[in-house]
């Protein structure tokens, strides 16, 4: 049969065929024939009858109206199907973490959860799934997540045995608290507990992005200063020199005339904080040397009596109780056998928050990332908290502002307790606040305070600061006199150049000439900025180049070989079209904080390492951070009276230092966080326009009017105008756990946070309450915050605890 098959084939090739396969095509022919005579007979027969059987069915087509219902039918399926997927997804996030996916709690994995936003970075390689967020990276040895565990036994601080206390406060046994199988978050949270479930948030929502605009860095000269500072170590002195390079850039004929005068603090009492003078401008030629005893200079060059430069350069000089005090801590160290203590810089940003700082400085966060910085992704801004208390006109005094957040730092107190102790309006009252700067000067630290812009300083906004320098090196008094005497340019309404520097450039170049001149001592700095970031969310991406590069400045200057640097932010923006939005609303309460430990600091105690890595996902808040300057202070093993000086913080009982492990169920209320800052609780969206959204506003607005009126004796009462209700922005409701919740309506609370607008001055303001609807019981948690401008509003009200809620009377123009 092969054969014939084969046979047949090849005489069809050859163009020989045989009778057979003709006969076999010609009765194709007639079978199609008839096939199609068939089909035409059946065509007319169908007319006549109703229905037809066919032996042989034509193949079937789509008509366009069924096609178009066939893809609508697909594309619902789809959709459905897409959305069980998603909802399974989502369930298991928000289920039980011991029941998650293993690929969320094994570390050891290739694909691992993302915990700081590496994705938003730009340099790592991310995919998106749906609303999940994985992270494929060959870094995963450097990342915090996967160093080693260590054992409890490892916790244990080398504490002098002296002291009771700062053994067992904090050497305390944590294996409680670090519990190395709890799985990390699942993706969408930053914090997960049973008490705390704090969201995670995408940097680029388009919420934000519509008010968000990336600027480029622009110097605030064209030219080179003329003149320049340089420390001699020999000689222990300054020497103010004139660039001769760039003399007929300045002057090309004229010779120049060049004088410098030195800037002092003018006054007592006060105007000390306020006032500068200027001495007499002294002439010099190429360079020349300076006293010690100078602190700041503003030099003038002038070309045929005509003023061509003005610039102005601070000192760190030298003083001899400095010194003194320095050796005779070494001295102390060298016959008790110890090593140099660490030093302590931090360096603060105002108003970014975590998601801003990734946001709006990539670069910058991408540097922190790769470089081994610790992130503490749970830190929560702080406010007072009243326990058990109804309604108190005192609640409206704290306002949600940088001087809280750094007093909780710096104190331990918070603002309501600050003010009773440390009495920022009263004359001396700061100076005698018991800062942790003084303490490390105390023990052997040389301290530098810096904060740029200082009309808005912490300590000098509608206070009356510091009547002596409150560290041993304060650049203040420099910046009070170059923003009266140098060039300045605005942005956002702040000083944002000065001179020939922007502003926070004299910031940071202060804080590298601590680490330069103490380089073999202890210091402990801070330095803090305002200028590009605090009154609008994009002001701060033309600094993110010059930040990195202040960051590798330090590090290969070596001070990071010894030296501890917190690098944070109070909170995030606090007013603006951006504050409105949920994301807002997080963004506020979330700053970015980032730890840095010397690598031999990390080598000596590696449960410092691992108990950052682990305090990465808890909640944490400026209490911890206090403490751990504390737990710093017992390092040194200089600290004599510890019971006194590195007790619990007055505020916070419950906060710890976060180089030890921070409990893994903690809530807002062990912390001393109020319900109105807390990040930790679920608000689901109302509808704005209710009964009980509207009633609750209404008593909110007369809860205002109310303090306003009774303020300082009513001394304000006849200045503002009483507030009415304009309408509600949005409304969000959260329950509140009571035990007789379900059985017993009186019981029955909720947490409500409002943002309503009041007339006459469309003043936004942003409540939480818990409210009974029942009852009619009210309790404001934390503070009425403004969210909005309110400068032209309360021109008539000098105190920062009415202005924000008051609408002055117009005055009459006859």
């Amino acid at each position: 049969m092969k054969e014939s098959v084969k046979e047949s084939h090849k005489l069809i090739k050859d163009g020989k065929q045989t009778e057979h396969s003709k006969a076999i095509k010609n009765s194709s022919r007639d079978i199609n024939k008839n096939i199609l005579n068939d089909r035409n007979d059946r065509s007319r027969s169908s007319l006549n009858s109703p229905v037809v059987w066919y032996e042989t069915k034509k193949p079937f087509r789509w008509r366009p109206l069924a096609w178009r219902r066939k893809q609508w039918l697909l594309l619902l399926s789809l959709a459905i199907f897409v959305f069980l997927v998603n909802a399974t997804l989502n369930h298991l996030d928000n289920g039980d973490p011991d029941n998650a996916s293993d690929l969320d709690r094994d570390g050891d994995e290739k694909n691992f959860r993302l915990q700081h936003l590496h994705s938003h970075v730009p340099g790592m390689k991310a995919v998106q799934l749906l609303s999940q967020h994985f992270i494929f990276t060959s870094r995963t040895a450097t990342t915090t997540e996967h160093k080693p565990r260590i054992t409890t036994n490892d916790l244990t601080l080398n504490l002098s045995s002296s002291s009771s206390f700062s053994t067992s406060y904090f050497t305390e046994n944590v294996s409680a608290a670090h519990n190395s199988h709890i799985p990390p978050p699942p993706t969408g949270y930053l914090v997960w507990s049973e008490r705390c479930k704090m969201p995670n948030l995408d940097p680029y929502l388009p919420e934000m992005m519509r008010h968000f605009k990336r600027e480029k860095y622009k110097p605030c000269h064209i030219e080179t200063p003329l003149t320049r500072i340089e420390f001699n170590q020999t000689f222990g002195r300054y020497t103010l020199r004139i660039n001769q390079e760039l003399v007929k850039v300045y002057s090309k004929k004229k010779p120049l005339d060049c004088c410098y005068q030195t800037i002092e603090r003018n006054s007592t009492g006060g105007r000390a904080d306020c006032d500068v003078s200027l001495s007499e401008c002294l002439s010099f030629r190429d360079r020349t040397p300076l006293a010690s005893t100078i602190d700041n200079i503003l030099v003038t060059c002038r070309a045929n009596r005509k003023q061509i430069y003005r610039n102005g350069h601070p000192l760190m000089p030298e003083r001899p109780d400095i010194r003194e005090r320095l050796s005779a801590w070494k001295r102390y160290d060298k016959t008790h056998n110890r090593k140099k203590p660490p030093n302590v810089l931090m360096i603060g940003i105002d108003s970014i928050s975590r998601i801003n700082l990734i946001r709006a400085m990539p670069k910058t966060a991408q540097y922190l990332y790769d470089n081994e910085w610790f992130e503490l992704s749970g830190y929560n801004k702080v406010e007072e908290i009243l326990l058990n208390s109804s309604i108190k006109i005192d609640l409206l005094q704290i306002d949600d502002n940088t001087f809280p957040n750094l007093m909780a730092i710096l104190t331990g107190l918070n603002k309501t307790t600050a003010l009773k102790r440390c009495k920022p309006t009263v004359l001396h009252g700061l100076d005698n606040c018991n800062f942790i700067w003084h303490t490390f000067r105390k023990y052997g630290y040389v301290t530098a305070y810096a904060e740029d812009e200082a009309s808005i300083n912490t300590f000098n906004y509608l206070k009356v600061g510091f009547e002596q320098p409150p560290a041993d090196y304060y650049l203040r008094p420099f910046l009070l006199s170059a923003e009266q005497h140098l060039q300045v340019k605005l942005k956002s309404n702040l000083i944002y150049c000065l001179g020939y520097q922007h502003s926070a450039d004299y910031v940071y170049e202060y804080a590298l000439e601590l680490s330069r001149r103490y380089r073999n001592d202890t210091y402990f700095g801070l330095f803090w900025t305002n200028t590009f970031s605090h009154n609008a969310i994009s002001d701060c991406t033309s600094m993110d180049g010059r930040m990195v590069e202040y960051l590798k400045r330090f590090a290969d200057s070596g001070t990071l070989n010894d030296t501890i640097v917190i690098f944070f932010s109070d909170h995030g923006m606090r007013y603006g079209p951006t504050r409105k939005t949920n994301s807002g609303h997080l963004e506020e309460r979330l700053p970015f904080i980032f730890l840095w430990l010397p690598q031999q600091l990390k080598q000596e105690y590696p449960s410092f390492v691992s108990a950052l890595s682990t305090n990465k996902n808890r909640l944490t808040n400026p209490y911890d951070l206090h403490m751990t300057l504390k737990h710093i202070l017992a390092l040194t093993g200089r600290v004599k009276n510890k019971l006194d000086e590195l007790a619990p913080s007055e505020s916070c009982p419950r906060c710890q230092s976060l180089l030890k492990p921070v409990p893994y169920n903690r809530s807002c209320d062990d912390v001393a966080i109020e319900a109105h800052w807390c990040t930790c609780l679920h608000y689901q969206s109302i509808y704005k326009n209710s009964k009980t959204v509207v009633t609750l506003t209404h008593l909110l607005i007369d809860h205002i009017n109310d303090y306003v009126e009774n303020f300082q004796n009513k001394s304000f009462a006849k200045l503002c105008v009483p507030l009415t209700f304009d309408h509600v922005e949005s409304a969000y409701r959260s329950q509140l756990e009571l035990p007789d919740k379900q059985t017993d309506p009186n019981t029955y609370q909720d947490i409500y946070r409002i943002l309503f607008y009041t007339k006459p001055n469309k003043a936004l303001f942003e409540a939480t309450a818990i409210y009974n609807s029942v009852t009619g019981y009210m309790k404001v948690t934390g503070e009425i915050s403004r969210l909005n401008s309110y400068s032209h509003d309360s021109e008539c009200v000098s105190d920062g605890g009415a202005k924000k809620y008051c609408s002055c009377h117009k005055k009459k123009i006859f």
